[in-house]
């Protein structure tokens, strides 16, 4: 009767340890995935904020800073748009200051097509960048919609500033009616 109870006892103390090395197993693979995603999070607040520090905090000042001073355009606070500024450029045969007007636009365009494909991407947070940027790239887009369809034709690629788009309309669609 005692090896009985012995060879009960050694087969549920061997399957306690079984399930304890399993359940240990699954609790530590389960603490892996919570840190891999509070950290996956903190890396994409990170991305956000160096991503818009690096292409828009003092790019965008020089940008402004040079588009009014060479075409007198301040376009966070002047209502011209892009057609306005370029057609008294051209009446006036200033079509070098024009070409140097569409080479800033172009480039500030670019840096806020890489903003908005990082949140479409899932690399930014749409959220962190709609609060940092306010009302910035909705202005943007619709002072520059202009252009931007001119250049869609120019380079036969209706998918230049798409991202750009996408969010100009979701973050200010009255901008847009």
């Amino acid at each position: 009767m005692s090896r009985l109870i012995e060879f009960m006892l050694d087969s549920v103390s061997g399957q306690l340890i079984d399930w304890g090395i399993i359940f240990g197993f699954f609790a530590t693979a389960f603490l892996f995935f919570i840190e891999y995603r509070n950290k996956n999070a903190w890396n994409k607040r990170h991305s956000t904020l160096t991503t818009l520090s690096e292409y828009a905090t003092a790019d965008f000042v020089q940008f402004r800073y040079r588009l009014k001073k060479i075409a007198s355009w301040d376009i966070l606070i002047d209502d011209n748009l892009y057609e306005d500024v370029t057609s008294h450029l051209r009446d006036s045969g200033k079509n070098d200051q024009l070409d140097e007007v569409n080479l800033l636009i172009d480039s500030m365009l670019f840096k806020f097509e890489i903003i908005s494909g990082s949140i479409r991407q899932n690399v930014a947070e749409e959220k962190i960048v709609k609060q940092f940027s306010g009302n910035l790239l909705p202005t943007l887009f619709y002072k520059l919609e202009a252009y931007i369809d001119l250049e869609r034709k120019r380079r036969k690629y209706n998918g230049f500033c798409e991202d750009m788009e996408f969010y100009a309309k979701r973050w200010k669609p009255k901008l847009f009616r």
